[in-house]
């Protein structure tokens, strides 16, 4: 079976095995998890992909809190209710990009997934960040098996001819 193959087998298997842990813990975030699985193959996969991903992933989520915190903090300030987040949204989101001189923080779209993670849980910050680890990290075994998966059925295949 080609890697392509096997890969999408054990990532539709492991996709649907977090949903269901995801819907069954309620300190899960399951678009989290399938934004740090999506994270983890775009930051090419492997035991590199993983790192990276998660580094942004959770600097990203820090970025958000700060983002939310400096916002209403503006807001009280400046004392429009819309003015302060969007300046506060600015500065944090140029701020996912500008950590990237740091080579561990390098991968920049994992910064905004673990953004926009937090803001679509609704401010969890726990959920978020246990729900992102776990996505990458089920992005890694899935990566894993399916490599495991081709090996396995293509050693079986080619004794046979």
């Amino acid at each position: 079976m080609s890697k392509l193959t096997a890969t999408g087998l054990c990532v539709g298997i492991l996709a649907g095995f977090w949903f269901w842990l995801s819907a069954s813990v309620p300190l899960f975030v399951t678009v989290c998890g399938f934004f740090a699985y999506a994270s983890f193959y775009a930051a090419g996969g492997g035991k590199k992909g993983f790192y990276s991903s998660v580094a942004a992933n959770l600097s990203g989520i820090v970025w958000a809190i700060l983002s939310v915190m400096l916002g209403g903090m503006l807001n009280g300030v400046l004392g429009a209710a819309l003015m302060g987040s969007v300046l506060a949204t600015v500065l944090c989101s140029s701020c996912v990009v500008w950590q990237a001189r740091f080579k561990f923080l390098g991968f920049v779209p994992g910064g905004f997934f673990g953004m926009t993670s937090y803001f679509a849980s609704g401010n969890d910050w726990k959920g978020t960040a246990i729900s992102m680890v776990l996505g990458a990290a089920i992005g890694f075994l899935s990566e894993a098996g399916g490599n495991l998966l081709s090996d396995l059925t293509t050693k079986k295949q080619s004794g046979q001819a």
